[in-house]
């Protein structure tokens, strides 16, 4: 387990963080991790001024002075200087507006114009541009935004519009997507694993008319196979174990995959996670330290990664992208790769 420690010392090894008030020593890894580690009334260690000194607005906006929650804010650069308080502090409007005039963008060469930030004067567009380094107003890529869509992203110009994979609607927000839901009056139900088992569980009760659990040893590893409605796990036994499916709506119906080739003993398997785009099958082999693709059938395998896999602690596929990402903590500090 990944454990933090701080100690209190008249003075700090080289690589430590001192907290400004309580003049604990931290481990390097702490600071500006997310999370204050100082200590009671002292958030030193996340200072958004020492954490975000490289933080930029977007190319037709400027920082605010003071941050927020430890979050620096922008605003338009259109909105400085408008007469108008707009960022939190009220910095866009403070002493830079004083005998601000346009005749001091001529030098810039906007092709709208210019308004005092805290980093000097700044060209401003209309929404969806923004300034190049001559000065003239070009199409913003919203796209090349992380937050910009939840799925999807189109480009267009001034603008962007976001879609949803198959499987999802566009939410009210015009980013956000929504699972569907299929058949569309299907209850909520949840897939519930546990040391001795598998079962089936609806968030509103109702009835079960089929065998909806199954005792099964250790489980760590399970996915669900939305189109085959299928239940797959990592099945445990004195002697061996194996990749087994059941039937969501009856797990008395179930199936044994074959025997990957590349390791005929899944024991040490602790996630599993299908390619609903492939049909390919993703496998982290804790005891091995390394993560497998498969294919469907488990006939031919391949090995995607060997190195530092020990502490996986989560795994996730998003096949419409293309991407994994997996969470790791234990000898290193914690972290979402992909």
């Amino acid at each position: 387990m990944y454990m933090k420690w701080w100690r209190f010392a008249a003075s700090c090894r080289g690589d430590e963080f001192r907290c400004a008030v309580s003049n604990f020593c931290l481990a390097p890894s702490w600071r500006c991790d997310g999370e204050p580690d100082c200590g009671a009334h002292d958030a030193s260690d996340e200072d958004p001024y020492m954490c975000q000194k490289d933080f930029k607005c977007r190319g037709n906006s400027a920082r605010c002075v003071t941050p927020v929650e430890g979050q620096f804010t922008c605003v338009a650069i259109s909105q400085f200087c408008d007469g108008e308080r707009q960022c939190p502090d009220a910095s866009d409007e403070w002493d830079i507006c004083d005998n601000f005039t346009a005749g001091q963008c001529d030098a810039l060469r906007c092709e709208l114009g210019c308004r005092p930030t805290h980093a000097g004067l700044a060209c401003y567009c209309q929404p969806g541009f923004e300034p190049d380094a001559a000065g003239r107003c070009v199409d913003t890529d919203e796209c090349a935004w992380e937050d910009a869509c939840a799925q999807r992203c189109s480009n267009t110009r001034g603008s962007y519009e976001c879609a949803c994979a198959a499987g999802y609607r566009l939410h009210a927000d015009r980013r956000d997507c929504l699972p569907v839901n299929e058949p569309e009056d299907e209850p909520l139900s949840l897939i519930v694993v546990t040391a001795e088992g598998i079962r089936r569980e609806w968030a509103e009760g109702g009835a079960r008319t089929r065998n909806h659990s199954l005792a099964a040893l250790n489980v760590r590893a399970v996915d669900f196979l939305h189109g085959e409605r299928s239940v797959c796990y990592v099945h445990h036994n004195l002697s061996k174990s194996g990749i087994v499916c059941v039937d969501a709506d009856d797990f008395g119906r179930r199936r044994a995959l074959g025997t990957p080739p590349l390791f005929p003993d899944v024991g040490g398997a602790s996630h599993l996670a299908a390619d609903w785009v492939a049909g390919n099958w993703y496998v982290v082999d804790g005891a091995r330290e390394a993560l497998y693709v498969c294919s469907r059938a488990l006939a031919h395998c391949r090995l995607l990664l060997d190195a530092a896999l020990g502490k996986v602690h989560g795994f996730a596929l998003d096949p419409g992208a293309g991407l994994m990402f997996w969470t790791v903590w234990g000898a290193a500090p914690p972290a979402v790769e992909r």
